[in-house]
Order: C-alpha cells, then sequence, then structure tokens
C-alpha cells in the first residue's frame, strides 16, 4: 500500500517533468527565446545589418531579391567547405538580384574578418545580432541556409553540408530580376 501511495505522489511530478522537458525541446530552437524555427511560406522582415566593412544592409535594400543567409563560424569544417561555394554562386548571380549574405556567430569579429579575408568572400558578412537571431531563430547547429524569395518568404532552410552542385541550383530560384 505505501509503494502505491508513492507511486500515486509522484505519478503527477512525472507527468510535469515530462510536459516541461516536451516544452523546453520545442522552444530550444533558439537559446532562451522560447521562438520556433521559421517555417517555409512564413515572411521574413530582416532586420538592419551592419556588415564587416561598416555598410548597413536594410530590408529596403533587399526588397525584390532573392536572399541567401548563411549562418557559419570559423571552426565550422562544413561552413569552411561550402563558403566558396556560395562566393561562386554571388560571382555568378549578383546582378540578377542575388544577394548573399554570410551571417557569422563567433563571438570576435577579427576571427570572422580574417576567414572571409583569407577566403576572399566578396558577399556581405555580418556578425549575428540578437535582431536577427530572433528573426530567423538562431539554430543550434552549422552550416544552416536561409533562402528568401523575391517576396520575402521563406522558400528553403537547408541544415548541415551542401554539395557544390546543391549551392549552384540555388541560381536557379533567381530567375528574372522583376524591373
Amino acid at each position: 500500500m505505501r509503494r502505491f501511495l508513492c507511486f500515486l505522489f509522484a505519478l503527477p511530478l512525472l507527468f510535469a517533468a515530462v510536459v516541461a522537458g516536451a516544452a523546453d525541446r520545442a522552444s530550444s530552437d533558439v537559446p532562451g527565446s522560447g521562438a520556433a524555427a521559421p517555417v517555409l511560406g512564413e515572411r521574413i522582415s530582416i532586420p538592419a545589418l551592419k556588415t564587416l566593412e561598416g555598410k548597413t544592409i536594410t530590408a529596403a535594400d533587399l526588397k525584390g531579391k532573392v536572399v541567401i543567409i548563411e549562418y557559419w563560424a570559423s571552426w565550422c569544417p562544413f561552413c569552411q567547405k561550402q563558403l566558396p561555394y556560395f562566393e561562386k554562386l554571388h560571382r555568378a548571380h549578383a546582378g540578377d538580384g542575388l544577394v548573399i549574405i554570410g551571417l557569422n556567430i563567433e563571438k570576435e569579429e577579427a576571427k570572422a574578418r580574417g576567414f572571409a579575408d583569407s577566403r576572399k568572400l566578396t558577399f556581405p558578412v555580418v556578425m549575428t545580432t540578437p535582431a536577427i537571431d530572433q528573426t530567423l531563430r538562431r539554430p543550434r547547429g552549422l552550416p544552416v541556409t536561409y533562402v528568401i524569395g523575391r517576396d520575402g518568404r521563406l522558400l528553403r532552410i537547408e541544415t548541415g553540408e551542401m554539395f557544390e552542385e546543391d549551392v549552384a541550383d540555388l541560381g536557379d530560384l533567381v530567375g528574372p530580376a522583376k524591373k
């Protein structure tokens, strides 16, 4: 009988712990934000971003363009491998209405700058901010690629390494620019 009473007492506690754990997992896409990851088709409003060169990218600069945002870090081996593919895509389609933004998550801007310079990245590189992390719900792993269409809606999210041909295929999303 005593064992049964202990079980009855422990059952609500166990239930509460399971529910709390599930809620924590559901909201852990952004540490501390409580926000779930964006969904395909969702309208994404990119906040102003400052590049490593000191220029500001605004929502107006991105309007009507296909925007690829790549979360990366210099210590990430998959990022190291695929960033040159994004550079190649940028060079091929920058005049067609494609904007690629490298979003670095490191705490030290000098590391991001050194890596970008050593790889001769010509697309804008920015450091992550709470505002962009809230918008895109900062991922836990790297790299993560967000593709936003000309209409401002999320077209794709790619998590993990992309092969060169997969990155090149993103150029098909650009299509002709509207005048």
